[in-house]
C-alpha cells in the first residue's frame, strides 16, 4: 500500500479533469442488470449505509456470477459502513492509502486516512 506526501494533493484537479475526459457518467440505475459490459466500474465515497454495501456486494456477485468481467475501484475516506468487518471489503486489497492533513482530521473527526480497494469479478465467484 502506498502513502503519497500531503505535498502531492494538488493532483486532484487535473486528475478530475482527465476523468471528466475518459469516463462516461450516468444516472441509469445499473444495480437493476444481470449482464453488464464495463471493464472497470468505480465507486467513490458512496458507503453510506450497510444496506448500500449489501447492495453493491450482491449486484457484483449476480454479474460476475452471470460471466461478467470487471474490475471495481472503491475509493472510501473511512466510514463506518464500509469497515474491515463488511464482506465486501474482505474480497478487497488495499491498493493505495493517504493519510489526511490535520485540518480535515479536526473538521471530520474519525477520518485519518483515506484508501481505494481494488477487486476483480474473480473475487466474488
Amino acid at each position: 500500500m502506498e502513502t503519497r506526501p500531503d505535498s502531492e494533493s494538488h493532483e486532484t484537479v487535473s486528475l478530475t479533469e482527465f476523468f471528466e475526459h475518459w469516463i462516461e457518467f450516468t444516472d441509469v440505475d445499473y444495480f437493476q442488470n444481470d449482464v453488464i459490459e464495463f471493464d472497470t466500474i468505480l465507486f467513490g465515497d458512496m458507503f453510506y449505509s450497510s444496506e448500500f454495501c449489501d447492495l453493491v456486494y450482491s449486484w457484483l456477485v449476480k454479474v460476475a456470477r452471470n460471466g461478467c468481467r470487471f474490475r471495481v475501484l472503491i475509493g472510501d475516506p473511512g466510514r463506518n459502513f464500509l469497515n474491515e468487518h463488511h464482506h465486501l471489503l474482505d474480497k478487497c486489497k488495499a491498493v493505495y492509502s493517504l493519510d489526511y492533513p490535520k485540518e480535515i482530521q479536526n473538521e471530520y473527526p474519525g477520518f485519518h486516512t483515506g484508501t481505494v480497494y481494488e477487486l476483480a469479478h474473480t473475487d466474488l465467484i
